[in-house]
């Protein structure tokens, strides 16, 4: 483990000094790794290059940045040249928070559900009861759970009412919420004598009956045993592979974190087979998600037997993800007042998934085996213990990653100690109170809403992502759109947004040795877009146009050519001569494109 980590700090260095030699190339000093290439791009506008710049790709990795006298003795007859036509060429976007898998999982097993619209909404989840084998559950999807009105009616009753005859589980996403009618607390031996368990919450009513709304761990453990009854072969699972996929790639994305991977069901052999048949085009990192329900020790040991820690690879396991604390919406995140009404009378301050001790022990205990950390935390209390903890970890070890999410309210000193601890802080949703809210002063100062341009006036590194369990709502350029024009989210630079999309994600995956940004000797992981995002104004950002997506020098994009990587249409070109032609006909390929 400490030669992992001892590598991983070398290509640091490594790349901070490619950082600071291609900062000096010039038009004489341009920076090459190869002295041929596989493919050269012309024409476009180099994020972060001087003007001019070309970029040459050998073996997967760029090995050329400079002006394009530099390229053209590298350049061969098997070199294929995409001339980007005054586009802008990027490192490709990363998505921190993506639901990969679970939207695979989902197109096949769930269904949509809507208790407000009647009868209406619920069709679409009988016709899958009805073709449920014996002892498959129900699985559905919906939002706002915690609140609907249901006439008088409890979660649990109202699902009775509609299903029942099979176990049913509906989960709201992002959450950890989950109803669950009776057939399904029968199946969890969830009963009005029984104890909340550790790190979950299961709601009940005046004569201790489960009202079927229970949340966190336990939550979690219904979703497990769910999903565990509908195990549907690799197979099945792959169908909806190339679907899902191509919305990332046809967004500009070459490096994703899954949101938390429900391991416990078959969710990591669905990783490791398309990794085992090469069909990731997109460089993944899997979070298996930890239980403060399960045995902490049996955790630990699947994890070791699950790390993966080759940056080459495409896949990668060496970061878990927990929830410390709920949602500040639900009345669930653990403040250090109280809520003015609370959603849970027993639980006026919200709730703590992981307390501050198990979480401690949880981030020593991963610390020992290589993992970081992503970390669900919304209310000051949570952020707190969060961070004290990877205190703790710091002071053994420098080079684990660890990312907040989401966080909503925190002290002021703590800024300068999300700096200083070397934690990313990663929004997806930028909606303004998400960056600024302002809760009524009764609950919280008005000063401690968390504030993305604070975080960046103190150096903390600030990841954006999309959100969504649903893959179309993957649209990085929206992201960057979007935070531009709203001055309450508190980024008003593009560098600093296009950065918060490439460089400083990978610096929370821990991958900114490899990507994230345009440097020799790093993948050649770019996206190519039909503007250049720098020169154009922020409303215009959205309506861009990604023209091709590059993973380890793979085209895994290309509009009008989609995914067909060894194909010439489009941008993709091939040169037709070898290079003792000379100069003047690359430079007319070039030019007529």
């Amino acid at each position: 483990m400490d030669e992992l980590r001892m590598e991983s700090k070398g290509s640091r260095w490594i790349t901070v000094l490619a950082l600071a030699a291609s900062c000096f190339w010039g038009v004489s000093g341009a920076t090459q790794a190869r002295e041929t290439l596989d493919m050269l791009i012309t024409g476009g506008k180099v994020y972060k290059q001087a003007p001019g710049t070309v970029v040459g790709i050998s073996d997967g990795k760029i090995s050329y940045l400079g002006p394009m006298i530099g390229a053209e003795p590298m350049v061969t007859k098997q070199t294929r040249i995409v001339d980007a036509e005054k586009s802008g060429v990027y490192p490709g976007f990363i998505e921190l928070h993506t639901h990969y898998l679970d939207t695979v999982a989902f197109t096949h097993i769930a269904c949509e559900i809507n208790p407000e619209a009647g009868d209406a909404g619920t069709q679409a989840c009988k016709k899958v009861a009805r073709r449920l084998k014996s002892n498959q559950w129900l699985v559905g999807f919906s939002a706002g759970l915690f609140d609907k009105p249901l006439k008088q009616q409890s979660p649990r009753e109202w699902l009775d009412t509609h299903f029942p005859d099979v176990p049913t589980v509906v989960i709201e996403p992002h959450a950890s919420l989950v109803w669950v009618n009776s057939k399904g607390l029968d199946e969890m031996l969830v009963t009005r004598h029984g104890l909340d368990p550790i790190g979950g919450k299961i709601l009940r009513g005046g004569d201790q009956q489960p009202t079927g709304v229970i949340l966190g761990s336990v939550a979690e453990v219904v979703m497990e045993k769910a999903l565990e009854s509908h195990r549907a072969t690799l197979t099945q699972l792959y169908s909806q592979v190339a679907k899902t996929a191509s919305c990332f790639e046809r967004h500009g994305v070459t490096s994703l974190g899954d949101a938390g991977s429900l391991w416990f069901y078959g969710g990591i052999d669905f990783w490791q087979q398309l990794a085992r048949d090469n069909r990731l085009n997109v460089r993944v990192s899997v979070r298996p998600k930890l239980s403060p329900y399960k045995g902490v020790n049996a955790q630990l040991e699947g994890l070791k037997e699950l790390y993966r820690n080759d940056l080459s690879d495409r896949l990668l396991i060496n970061q878990v993800k927990l929830h410390v604390d709920g949602q500040y919406h639900l009345g669930t995140a653990r403040l250090s007042v109280p809520y003015s009404e609370p959603s849970i009378d027993s639980e006026p301050y919200g709730l703590f998934f992981f307390s501050p001790t198990e979480l401690n022990t949880w981030l020593m205990r991963l610390n020992e085996i290589g993992y970081g950390a992503y970390i669900h935390a919304q209310g000051d209390e949570a952020i707190k213990a969060a961070l004290y903890s990877i205190q703790n970890v710091r002071r053994e070890n420098d080079d684990s990653r660890f990312t907040l999410s989401n966080m909503r309210f925190i002290h002021e000193p703590l800024y300068k100690l999300l700096h200083d601890l070397d934690v990313t802080a990663n929004f997806y949703l930028l909606n303004p109170e998400f960056s600024r809210q302002q809760p009524p002063s009764h609950i919280l100062d008005k000063k401690e809403a968390v504030s993305i341009s604070e975080l960046l006036k103190h150096k903390v590194s600030v990841a954006l992502g999309s959100a969504g369990l649903y893959t179309n709502k993957v649209v990085p350029l929206a992201r960057i759109s979007e935070s531009l024009q709203k001055p309450e989210i508190g980024i008003d630079d593009i560098y600093q947004a296009i950065d918060s999309y490439t460089i400083e994600p990978a610096k929370a995956l821990g991958i900114e040795s490899i990507t994230g940004s345009l440097v020799v000797g790093k993948s050649a992981d770019l996206v190519i877009i039909n503007q250049d995002l720098t020169a154009i104004p922020a409303e215009k950002i959205a309506q861009a146009k990604v023209m091709m997506t590059v993973l380890q020098g793979q085209v895994t994009f290309e509009r009008g050519n989609a995914g067909a990587s060894n194909q010439t249409a489009g941008l993709h070109k091939s040169v037709k001569r070898d290079k003792t032609e000379g100069p003047n006909k690359v430079a007319a390929l070039k030019n007529n494109s």
